[in-house]
């Protein structure tokens, strides 16, 4: 089974492969913005890990409800209500269940882009492309994932 160190690793190279896919299209992205995408690209790719006891649950949990906290404060509660209800699925799904499945992980970039450009409306597009890169780098955990899984059967 991959380790974090090899979902890291595939999640830089899928952050190489989309980033030059959005260069290749003539899609503009600002290079000072490389940075925060590598980053999410890279969180994506050990996001679906959350559903284990480690420290990436941990500080998914701590981040959720400081988040939920300030959402509470700031805005619409509802909002702070899905963040937390989105908060707990780690502590009520098992190891490799909805947190590695594709459908669940470009659902969970869409609502949270979604509910950041309501925060934010004039950021949208960047918002949306912090969403892509989220999203390609948990596939490429769950693609390594379901190829470990292959190779460790023969």
């Amino acid at each position: 089974m991959p380790n974090h160190k090899t979902h890291l690793f595939g999640g830089f190279l899928v952050f190489l492969i989309a980033l030059f896919s959005c260069i290749s299209a003539a899609f503009f992205i600002d290079p000072l913005i490389f940075p925060s995408l590598l980053g999410i690209c890279l969180l994506g790719a050990l996001f679906p890990d959350i559903d284990t006891t480690s420290k990436i649950r941990y500080l998914w949990l701590v981040t959720t409800l400081f988040g939920a906290c300030i959402c509470w404060w700031l805005f619409p509660p509802g909002l702070a209500g899905l963040l937390l209800s989105v908060g707990v699925i780690p502590l009520l799904v098992p190891h490799r269940g909805i947190t590695h499945q594709i459908w669940f992980l470009a659902c969970m970039a869409i609502a949270t882009g979604y509910g950041v450009t309501l925060l934010i409306p004039a950021q949208t597009d960047l918002i949306m492309l912090h969403g892509v890169f989220f999203f390609v780098g948990a596939a490429s955990h769950v693609l390594l994932d379901r190829l470990g899984s292959r190779f460790k059967r023969r």
